[in-house]
């Protein structure tokens, strides 16, 4: 939901406004936001990629291991954030 920016302050108002009503479909799909956000680094001269996605933790797909070590090996640090609980709960 957060486009990828190097804007601290612009990235601080998104996630300070974010909300579950803001996403469509429910599911998680962390191999298509992996495979989305690697196309974002296809410049050989940039440095210090970093990924950070914050989730659920629910992961519907059985190659998300593979594909994050696959960022790994092309430069990409991958920094996954899970917020929640195994029940359930309101996040604040």
């Amino acid at each position: 939901m957060l486009p990828i920016t190097t804007d601290h302050a612009a990235a601080k108002m998104f996630l300070q406004n974010a909300n579950p009503d803001m996403v469509s479909s429910q599911g998680t799909a962390i191999n298509e936001a992996l495979e989305l956000a690697k196309t974002y680094y296809n410049n050989d001269e940039q440095t210090n990629r970093f990924l950070i996605i914050i989730s659920d933790g629910e992961d519907h797909q059985e190659e998300t291991k593979q594909v994050a070590q696959n960022m790994s090996k092309e430069g990409i640090k991958y920094i996954p954030l899970v917020v929640g609980t195994e029940k359930g709960a309101l996040f604040r």
